[in-house]
């Protein structure tokens, strides 16, 4: 009996999510909708730290991943950025539109993630409306250092004539935006119009309020038409930030266990809104943070491409770089050279000299100091080399 016990113990423990994943998040290789889901996020019991739990849920035969406090499915996830510590939707357009006779509206749309890992961007988020008899504005809540507060913002958008609207200006003549507090938990959108669109009913009947992305919407004329919303009906792009609890990374860091930065190569972070912290590789290092063994070492040399300070290294051997910047070396003062090294010698994976000379440098891949020592007979063609090469200003003192 005691024996059939044990052996249904291990039975149901085996079944769990856990144990299939072997205990380990790096196993878990999770998507929805053709969107790879990288670890603390998940669907799955197991593969997501505790408040990233997502949901994938079917809306009208198309997969779509959303907040689990998304319960209505009015945010669709676009994106997820670890690196950045972003998670980007589609943010619904809200219309209010006129006709002789009557008003018709959006339903009333508001948002609560108080109990969620996640804010709305300050920075990276406008509040805009669109009209030209229009007043939009934005009710809510932020965390202001572990309390809530009340805030609201808003702003006027007019115009005359159709004429009057500048294609790309958003500045009060048929479009007009607004920047957001830090921190925003809950907020409800809404409008008002002055003369309900009588005056401008010909060429523009309806009002339109948003949040949208910074820089991605650009406004046009014809935005002013009752087309807007049409164009637009799935939404516009918006960005969340995330956080890992509440703890700075200094408080975090005393407690190993819930300690979210686990691979050796990664970093702490405190987010600038709200409160808690997000986790990223060191320079030189790509990957998942959150995951052991996450954050890989960067082979600059095999993605020249990408590091044209290494490039222009590759191409001249016998040139170590201190710092790494964008552009060619002579060009950007950033991307200084500090020794110079025999072109007979050989170059290593990192693009640096494998044999010793005299002096140091920081390698910019990985923040290291190497130190070295150039022989006495070889000083002199190391000298003309650099004075041959690197400009006065960047030659190294002897």
């Amino acid at each position: 009996m005691m024996i059939l016990i044990v052996l249904l113990v291990l039975l149901i423990l085996l079944s769990s999510p856990e144990s299939l994943l072997g205990g380990d998040p790096a196993d878990c290789r999770e998507s929805c909708g053709g969107l790879n889901i990288p670890y603390p996020f998940g669907i799955t019991d197991g593969c997501f730290r505790e408040g990233f739990r997502l949901s994938c849920t079917n809306i009208s035969s198309v997969r779509n991943l959303y907040l689990e406090s998304d319960t209505k499915h009015t945010m669709p996830i676009t994106n997820i950025s670890l690196l950045t510590g972003e998670v980007h939707i589609l943010h619904p357009i809200l219309s209010e539109c006129y006709d002789q006779d009557r008003r018709t509206a959006s339903s009333p749309f508001s948002v609560n993630i108080s109990d969620t890992i996640y804010t709305f961007s300050d920075t990276s988020n406008w509040f805009t409306a669109v009209g030209c008899d229009t007043q939009g504005y934005i009710n809510g809540t932020v965390n202001n250092i572990g309390s809530m507060t009340p805030f609201t913002v808003g702003c006027i958008s007019t115009c005359y004539q159709s004429e009057s609207v500048v294609d790309g200006v958003c500045s009060g003549i048929g479009c007009c935006q607004s920047r957001l507090p830090k921190g925003i938990k809950y907020f409800e959108v809404g409008f008002n119009s002055y003369y309900n669109h009588t005056r401008v009913m010909n060429f523009n009947p309806c009002s339109y309020v948003f949040l949208v992305q910074q820089d991605w919407y650009k406004f046009t004329p014809i935005d002013i038409s009752d087309e807007f919303y049409n164009e637009y009906s799935d939404g516009v792009p918006a960005v969340l930030n995330f956080s890992i609890g509440t703890e700075s990374c200094n408080e975090a860091t005393r407690y190993k266990s819930e300690y979210a930065c686990v691979s050796r190569n990664s970093d702490c972070s405190n987010v600038s809104s709200g409160s808690g912290y997000i986790c990223s590789c060191l320079p030189g290092y790509e990957g998942n943070p959150y995951l052991k063994n996450g954050c890989q070492d960067i082979d600059e040399c095999k993605r020249l491409g990408e590091y044209p300070c290494w490039e222009y290294l590759h191409q001249h051997p016998w040139i170590i770089h201190m710092h790494m910047s964008t552009g060619d070396q002579r060009e950007q003062p950033n991307c200084i050279s500090v020794f110079a090294c025999s072109p007979k010698k050989q170059v290593s994976r990192r693009c640096c000299c494998q044999r010793r000379s005299r002096g140091h440098f920081r390698s910019p891949a990985t923040n290291w100091k190497l130190h070295f020592v150039i022989p006495k007979n070889e000083r002199k063609e190391e000298e003309k080399a650099q004075r041959d090469v690197l400009p006065p200003k960047q030659r190294p003192v002897a």
